[in-house]
């Protein structure tokens, strides 16, 4: 055991300060290329969707879901928007400096960017519940969005560098641990015709209500709750792409309550109504 006087007495905090947080579909209304070239850090993950992008000079690419993109300031970047399409994505723009900036640039490299593969979303989660705590400002996010950006900062340090300029991140949560997720995850995939409960998760997996609403969010980055109206509309918006539903169909199938009461959630999660988004896929589908 280490004596007291090992021990540092005070810790210099990173210098950080996010500038903005995002999660949410972002629908295109028209066809053009865009050039970012920002100011701050950029982290950015497609959550669902694909978008046509390039860097600097290089060629156009396709960039696909789960692939996360990290760009340094004043890195230069172009996205295609396609009228009629939408993507999700989570992503966040903040500021760096001192020792955390210097980390930074040696995980960018000299191309000052580099791809991220989040294969059990570990960064996904957490850029989700950073947009969320910014776009619900409840008291006290300010100091909860810090902690959360901190704390995905210090993940991405941990990423391994698979190619030049690629890593991949993982989770190091023990695997009986990071194994709850993914059988909350399949329970509610399983069970999505139902009108789920909190309290069926804990049902299913034997344990107390505290005990869940305690552990699940350490390591999902989000209530269990939460997780339901994600996959639920997950869900809706593959059976309004797949299936041409109508908005209550679509509802009823999902063990929703009512029709309102879907449309609601829907629009608060995805920024736009049920049956817009419906008639956004159809016209780009018949094109």
């Amino acid at each position: 055991m280490s004596s007291r006087k090992d021990i540092p007495k005070t810790y210099r905090l990173p210098q950080a300060e996010l500038k903005v947080a995002y999660s949410g579909i972002t629908p295109f209304r028209t066809t053009r290329w865009t050039h970012q070239c920002n100011s701050h850090w950029v982290l950015d993950r497609i959550d669902h969707g694909q978008q046509t992008q390039r860097i600097g000079r290089g060629k156009p690419f396709t960039r696909l879901s789960g692939l996360v993109a990290f760009y340094a300031p004043r890195c230069a970047y172009h996205e295609r928007q396609n009228a009629g399409e939408t993507v999700h994505e989570s992503f966040m723009v903040f500021s760096a400096g001192g020792d955390l900036a210097a980390k930074l640039h040696q995980l960018v490299g000299k191309r000052r960017w580099c791809h991220i593969l989040d294969p059990e979303q570990v960064i996904g989660t957490r850029l989700r519940h950073l947009g969320h705590l910014v776009f619900h400002r409840r008291p006290g996010f300010e100091l909860l969005a810090h902690a959360a950006m901190l704390e995905l900062l210090g993940l991405l340090l941990t990423s391994s560098k698979v190619e030049p300029t690629t890593r991949e991140m993982r989770s190091e949560t023990p695997g009986r641990k990071r194994d709850l997720v993914q059988t909350v995850e399949g329970f509610i995939r399983s069970h999505l015709s139902e009108p789920l409960r909190v309290e069926d998760l804990a049902s299913h997996l034997k344990m107390s209500l505290p005990t869940l609403a305690r552990t699940y969010p350490l390591l999902a980055g989000e209530t269990p709750a939460c997780t339901i109206r994600r996959l639920k509309i997950e869900a809706a918006k593959r059976l309004l792409l797949a299936n041409e539903l109508s908005v209550k169909e679509c509802a009823l199938q999902l063990g929703f309550s009512s029709e309102f009461h879907f449309s609601r959630l829907f629009k608060r999660l995805e920024k736009i109504p049920p049956n817009a988004y419906a008639k956004s896929l159809f016209r780009r589908t018949s094109r």
